[in-house]
């Protein structure tokens, strides 16, 4: 898996992986108990997480210089630099 922060699939990845880290950290910390002061941020954080890959992802689509028909750049093409024959 490649990791690169110009890439909006990576910033969905670590939303998604952020979101389940915290959730499985407020339910461990709150033992379910749903009347924990902890409890009242268990969709607040994820949700703020989100709308921030969400600014994230517009913010590399409009410095993101145009490369339409750069072969190898889309996902899953393969094209010069890229490491595969």
């Amino acid at each position: 898996m490649k990791w690169d922060i110009r890439d909006k699939t990576t910033w969905s990845r670590v939303a998604l992986i952020g979101t389940v880290l915290w959730l499985t950290y407020v339910t461990m910390e709150t033992g379910g108990d749903l009347h924990h002061p902890l409890f009242d941020y268990v969709f607040i954080v994820p949700l703020a997480l989100w709308i921030g890959v969400v600014i994230i992802k517009q913010v590399i689509d409009r410095t993101a210089p145009d490369r339409a028909g750069v072969p190898g750049d889309g996902p899953g093409e393969e094209g010069p630099g890229d490491g595969r024959p």
